[in-house]
């Protein structure tokens, strides 16, 4: 796995906090403590043990409108798998 070395917070893109909702602001919170890139089900398995739950289709949708605002990015493996992780 890729080391995350920055943090990219809302207030440093073109995005407004109005424009991020509670989860989304949840998944990158998560994704930003995480030195590692984190799969759709491992984000989703520390959400619970942090007392954040949600369900795996909310994260997984969740994460997509992330990309789609330049704040995460993500990697598929060959196997299928896709990583996440904050963009720099």
């Amino acid at each position: 796995m890729i080391k995350n070395t920055g943090q990219k917070k809302i207030s440093e893109t073109m995005v407004t906090k109005s424009d991020i909702t509670k989860r989304q602001e949840q998944l990158l919170e998560e994704l930003n403590k995480c030195e590692d890139e984190l799969s759709g089900q491992e984000l989703h398995r520390q959400l619970i043990e942090s007392g954040k739950a949600m369900g795996l289709t909310t994260v997984y949708r969740n994460l997509q409108v992330l990309i789609k605002h330049g704040l995460i990015r993500s990697r598929h493996l060959p196997t299928g798998e896709v990583l996440y992780t904050p963009v720099d």
